[in-house]
């Protein structure tokens, strides 16, 4: 797994590659972590290279999630492929978490001011 981080229109975008998987859970777990704790931006996480998420890798997006609601921070799930969408579905996640087709539509989501 590869993690590319740049700022976009005042929001903390980390663009993913590879798998989430039990093996890359703890170090994306890890790296968002120190990132949520260091910057209080919106997070845009964009899963465009991301062939495939375990269990594990669902647990650390909802955890991310969670912290950030709590911080009253958002996190819009980008460019998903349908496959790797499909395990949301099934789990349950797709209605937890907020997805955008786009890196720039969910950009232009975090743009808007929150509810």
């Amino acid at each position: 797994m590869e993690i590319e981080e740049t700022t976009v229109g005042g929001a903390l975008v980390l663009a993913i590659a590879g798998r989430i998987d039990t093996e890359t859970a703890p170090e994306l777990h890890a790296r968002l972590s120190e990132r949520l704790a260091s910057d209080p931006r919106d997070v845009l996480l964009d899963l465009s290279d991301v062939i495939y998420v375990s269990s594990s890798g669902l647990r650390v997006l909802m955890m991310t999630a969670k912290a950030l609601r709590e911080q009253h921070r958002r996190l819009v799930i980008a460019a998903v492929h349908e496959i790797v969408f499909q395990v949301f579905e099934i789990n349950g996640f797709a209605t937890l978490l907020t997805f955008a087709p786009t890196r720039a539509a969910g950009l232009a989501m975090l743009r808007e001011p929150a509810d």
